[in-house]
């Protein structure tokens, strides 16, 4: 007599996410990474005024310079393993996961090699000679984090952000104490790079133990690596376009000016990137998946997504680039030393290009849904052209604040193409760039004049106190005002 099997266990949203419906998973994996976020830039600040206090403005120049190489070997190595895992219709299957993974190993091994054999010429051309030695080390990174697991793709292509919320905090929080703490031990740069190490693992070993799926292994088919390169092939050029667009100030503003002022530089634009930060992280970990879900399924909601994302994000930049433009020169006189006073204006003047940035990074990831990975690398290429015309000729007639706005110009020329491709897919952007530009001129530029009006004649604290208050006084409406919007616009979806 032949016994029944037992019958299989229906899947319930609790053991696969997928199984969620997707509006509670895009609110649920927005309010994720925005939460990660906001505690991965209140650990950021509190390690900055610990090092500026225990360092010296040199430190962070330094490690501008390490970032700067690290990150653009990173960068012009990548073939896009994670958005091909999250776009491609195979993303589940284990044969095209393996694939991925071990294409992703090689190419971490492959990027250490190049850094030890690059830190020594890259060192001589900047006349820095630490940085021959501080690169190979912190370049280990690039090793370690090639290990991660193809599970941590898979849960962004599902938008199941809970897990690896955690994974990110956790190892940004361990790898921020090892910096302190050798910090507070060696008074040295070096603790800075051994601390991103200590955190990098920690990331890569969480990837593999906390994370649901199968356990990656070395194999690579045929056909996945085929499909693998072909979207890559795109985003390695786009993805090393990027890099010199993002990080081409840097490198230039290293020739332009000592070490010192670019460690000053350093610390005021990554206080203006926030908001754009926080829109890589929404776009790329919520309105991609998102995007690439309905260019799968239902192409009739994609613009309609990408609108309604887009105002959010974009009001939700505004609201930030005003809180810096308008805090700046209190942020700066109170919890920095005078060594730092010139990084207020530099944050504030920066909120001009990273305002365009924000209309390009809104709108790009819609392209590269549809499978359009092409106009994002000509995107990079125009951004870059312009930033390196705009900052040399803007800091020659105009010194530093011309280099700023030479920023600005590369963006608006980046943003171009991506206007141009989503307008043959009858989609027109700039029915949203033009009136959200309008207000942030009026906002932001309008809001410092008369903040500087407020306190002119006035000095030291009582100065910042006026400056505050009208800080306030525009903000507190403004983010009334944008959190009424993202109610409105989550209560419709």
């Amino acid at each position: 007599m032949n016994e029944t099997a037992p019958a299989a266990q229906p899947q319930t949203a609790a053991t696969d996410p997928s199984m969620v419906p997707l509006r509670k998973r895009v609110i649920t994996g927005s309010v994720w990474t925005l939460a990660s976020y906001g505690g991965s830039q209140l650990l950021r600040l509190g390690g900055n005024l610990i090092f500026a206090r225990l360092l010296f403005p040199e430190a962070f120049g330094l490690m501008a310079l390490v970032n700067v190489f690290v990150q653009g070997l990173t960068m012009f190595s990548d073939i896009g393993i994670g958005p091909s895992i999250i776009q491609n219709k195979r993303g589940e299957d284990p044969a095209f996961l393996n694939s991925a993974w071990s294409i992703q190993v090689v190419r971490g091994a492959l990027l250490w090699i190049a850094s030890a054999l690059g830190a020594a010429p890259f060192a001589a051309w900047y006349g820095e000679p630490q940085l021959a030695s501080l690169i190979p080390v912190a370049a280990l990174a690039a090793l370690i984090s090639g290990f991660t697991s193809t599970k941590l793709f898979s849960g962004e292509r599902r938008i199941a952000l809970a897990r690896i919320t955690v994974i990110d905090f956790s190892s940004q929080t361990i790898g921020l104490v090892s910096m302190v703490a050798w910090c507070f031990v060696t008074r040295s740069v070096w603790a800075i790079v051994f601390g991103g190490l200590i955190g990098t693992a920690t990331k890569t070993l969480l990837t593999h133990l906390v994370l649901p799926g199968e356990r990656n292994r070395f194999a690579i088919e045929r056909e996945a690596f085929r499909e693998l390169t072909r979207f890559g092939r795109w985003i390695f050029v786009s993805t090393a376009l990027a890099f010199l667009t993002s990080q081409v100030d840097r490198l230039l503003l290293g020739k332009f000016v000592n070490i010192d002022q670019l460690g000053v530089y350093s610390i005021a634009i990554n206080l203006a990137s926030l908001a754009p930060t926080i829109a890589l992280m929404l776009t790329g970990t919520v309105l991609f998946p998102l995007l690439a879900h309905h260019s799968r399924t239902d192409a009739k909601a994609y613009e309609q997504a990408l609108f309604g994302a887009r105002a959010m994000i974009l009001k939700g930049a505004l609201f930030v680039l005003a809180g810096l433009a308008l805090f700046a020169p209190a942020f700066f006189g109170l919890l920095y030393d005078s060594r730092y006073s010139e990084a207020a204006w530099i944050a504030q003047l920066l909120t001009v290009p990273m305002w365009v940035w924000m209309l390009m990074l809104s709108a790009d990831r819609a392209a590269l849904a549809a499978g359009n990975s092409k106009a994002l690398a000509i995107s990079n290429a125009c951004s870059l052209a312009g930033k390196l015309v705009g900052c040399s000729v803007g800091y020659h007639f105009a010194g530093l604040a011309g280099f700023i706005l030479g920023l600005a110009f590369g963006n608006a020329l980046g943003h171009l193409p991506i206007v141009l491709a989503l307008r043959r897919m009858q989609i027109h952007v700039l029915r949203q760039d033009l009136p959200y530009t309008g207000a942030a001129v009026g906002i932001l530029g309008g809001g410092v004049l008369v903040q500087r009006l407020a306190a002119r004649g006035l000095e030291g604290h009582v100065s910042l106190l006026v400056q505050s208050l009208v800080a306030l006084v525009i903000l507190v409406p403004l983010g009334w005002k944008t959190a009424l919007h993202a109610k409105q616009v989550i209560g419709s979806q």
